[in-house]
């Protein structure tokens, strides 16, 4: 369910799992981070988890967004519908942003460069892993056809998904020194 300023939770959702075909086709275009850039969003994350959670109480219940725009277009309309989005622009500018169409930007790239940047993680391996799952599936047998073409499906779709939430080069290095951090904020 979409929630008003939906923030944490959409956030947190979005990096949970892959996403689906149109989730990757509406995924917001990552930015290049700098370190100030990963500053600011971790000391807004608190004020924006507060006020989302301030609204979210009032609004739990309203699901009117248009579930085929963008996560920041969909919390754009959610905070006009409820005469929202001036109390937002002007919290997250308190930490350096312009307001929605600033911080939700820097917020998802941050995010997704902190999920590439899990010790250990080898993007080249996990894109080869699906590759070879997709390339041996005509190897397994005990498969019917049609469970082949469904699991040919889910992996040329998480092959999707992964190339959609790739980073752009040097996210990963700028956000590695604040995992810490985020893992702090995030409660992991």
């Amino acid at each position: 369910m979409v929630r008003a300023a939906l923030l944490v939770s959409l956030m947190l959702a979005l990096f949970a799992g892959p996403l689906s075909a149109a989730e990757a086709g509406r995924a917001p275009a990552q930015i290049r981070l700098t370190p100030q850039r990963v500053e600011n969003f971790i000391a807004s994350y608190e004020p924006v988890k507060a006020f989302n959670a301030q609204y979210d109480a009032e609004w739990r219940d309203e699901n009117f967004s248009d579930q085929s725009l963008s996560g920041a277009d969909k919390m754009r309309q959610v905070l006009e519908a409820h005469g929202a989005l001036k109390t937002f622009n002007a919290l997250v500018a308190q930490y350096g942003f312009e307001g929605i169409e600033d911080w939700w930007p820097v917020a998802y790239s941050t995010m997704i460069a902190y999920g590439f940047s899990e010790p250990g993680y080898d993007p080249a391996k996990a894109r080869d892993d699906i590759l070879k799952a997709l390339a041996d599936l005509d190897k397994k047998p005990g498969l019917s056809p049609a469970q082949k073409q469904q699991y040919r499906a889910q992996l040329t779709h998480s092959l999707a998904s992964y190339e959609a939430m790739k980073p752009p080069p040097g996210n990963v290095a700028v956000v590695t020194p604040y995992r810490a951090k985020l893992k702090a904020l995030l409660g992991e």
